[in-house]
């Protein structure tokens, strides 16, 4: 009777074994543990770019990147680049830094590095920017948007908020000064190498103001006055004669003036198309006018412009309130048709 009770212990150990190493084989193959738990996903950040080339001039730039970790932001020469985010979640999505560079007043090269972390992971952006070109000979004062363009006029909206000029100048701190601006609405001061500007609201919805504008002096004794405009609008009139917004052109190139009732300080027009050209003759005018058809073309052409306020860029369009912008619609008709008694009021075809 004691061989068989040893044949059968020996027979569970050999099962008991099987089962241990088959276990064993299961979880180094990457499948689940005998607790169910899996790997997390390690993290990560990818760059859109690691290297960024900025003008003598300066500007703004984005860094685009991806994070599935909270990660933070930090530059390693904050002097000159100036960052606006320095942190954020983790997410599928594409993230985006935004950084202000200075104008290099140096001939020679410089560059620093934004860095960016999550948990572990490290990824480096170098920011390279030109020295600036040798100074003129004589004394200057230029004002430049944050783009790097230079210009003699802020366009503000009715929300108001902060907007900045950058300084290029070979004249000292205390060899010039700002007169002007320090309205009741308005403050304009000098910090570092930007002059600020901070806004009040202008208006209640539907209370359809005239712009209200301020000017701002740089007095020195070494040059002539400098000097800008800063602008604000309140929520503003835009519109054409009668509310149209359907008109035909003459398919000759025949220009088609559309009279614009508007209080924008300044604005601008989206061509949609590109079998016409559009004009501003004035602040009241739109100038469009259809590239001539070749004989015997009779197909219809057609197509549309946006007119929205100089104070907004393009990529604001998809964001601004419909009764701040005046979609136009135009077609023209066949070339051999006369248009000479053609007028734009009634918006019809010719005879």
């Amino acid at each position: 009777m004691i061989k068989p009770v040893t044949n059968l212990f020996a027979t569970l150990l050999c099962i008991a074994a099987l089962f241990s190493s088959c276990g064993k084989v299961a979880t180094d193959q990457g499948s689940e543990s005998p607790s169910g738990g899996g790997n997390e996903e390690d993290p990560a950040i990818v760059l859109e770019k690691s290297d960024i080339a900025v003008p003598a001039d300066g500007g703004t730039y984005t860094v685009s990147f991806t994070s599935n970790r909270d990660w933070t932001a930090s530059v390693s020469d904050d002097s000159w680049v100036h960052l606006t985010e320095t942190s954020g979640k983790a997410s599928a999505s594409a993230a985006t830094i935004h950084f202000l560079v200075d104008e290099n007043p140096d001939q020679n090269e410089r560059s620093s590095v934004i860095t960016l972390r999550a948990e572990s992971i490290k990824k480096t952006v170098s920011v390279n920017q030109q020295g600036c070109a040798p100074p003129p000979t004589q004394d200057y004062f230029i004002l430049k948007n944050l783009s790097g363009k230079e210009t003699d006029l802020v366009l503000m909206s009715r929300e108001g908020g902060r907007q900045e000029l950058m300084v290029s100048t070979s004249l000292k701190p205390d060899e010039w000064s700002l007169e002007g601006g320090n309205e009741t609405w308005c403050k304009v001061y000098w910090d570092g190498s930007l002059i600020r500007m901070e806004v009040d609201p202008y208006g209640e919805q539907y209370e359809y103001l005239y712009p209200r504008s301020c000017k701002v002096s740089i007095k020195s004794s070494k040059l002539s006055d400098v000097s800008f405009t800063l602008a604000q609008e309140s929520d503003t009139e835009l519109r054409t004669l009668y509310y149209r917004n359907q008109f035909q052109l003459p398919p000759s190139g025949t220009p088609l003036d559309i009279f614009i009732f508007t209080n924008f300080y300044q604005w601008k027009v989206k061509n949609d198309s590109d079998w016409f050209t559009t004009e501003q003759p004035d602040r009241m005018t739109l100038r469009v006018r259809a590239t001539p058809k070749q004989d015997g073309d009779t197909q219809v052409r057609t197509g549309s412009v946006t007119l929205y306020s100089a104070a907004w860029s393009e990529e604001d369009l998809e964001t601004i309130y419909w009764n701040k912008t005046v979609k136009i619609y135009f077609s023209d008709g066949d070339p051999d048709l006369s248009g000479e008694d053609y007028d734009y009021g009634d918006n019809k075809n010719w005879d």
